[in-house]
């Protein structure tokens, strides 16, 4: 069974503003995870820049068709933006787009609401809410 991850939309995007365009989603992976792993050695794995290591990564594995792997590191991702209190940056907003889409497809759409609503309520406080996320 596929799933459909709203986060291509969030990699094209990334990928775009940060000059990644040419770059394939696989390269994108592997790129995405050494900085993981050179966060992770350098001790900052409980930081804001770590939980969007987790969040980029996790929009790179479900542009690369990983979608189970990206709902995983979606997870990570959700624990390491409150473990540093970052729950207010629009990535979290769309890490919770994320796992509410998951959860809409698993047939829980009173959850997935939930979640969409504060994804909803991070985007307009952040100024995002012209944003493709939000749109969504």
């Amino acid at each position: 069974e596929s799933r459909s991850f709203v986060c291509p939309i969030n990699t094209a995007a990334c990928f775009l503003m940060d000059g990644y365009s040419g770059e394939s989603p696989d390269a994108a992976v592997d790129r995405i995870k050494k900085e993981k792993l050179e966060l992770e050695a350098a001790g900052k794995s409980g930081t804001a820049e770590y939980a969007m290591i987790l969040t980029d990564l996790a929009a790179a594995l479900g542009f690369a068709g990983q979608e189970d792997e990206a709902l995983r590191v979606y997870m990570l991702a959700r624990g390491a933006h409150e473990a540093c209190g970052s729950t207010g940056s629009p990535l979290y907003g769309d890490v919770l787009l994320n796992v509410g889409d998951h959860l809409n497809e698993q047939g829980q759409p009173v959850e997935a609401m939930k979640l969409f609503v504060i994804a909803q309520e991070i985007y307009e406080s952040s100024g995002y809410s012209s944003s493709l996320n939000y749109a969504v």
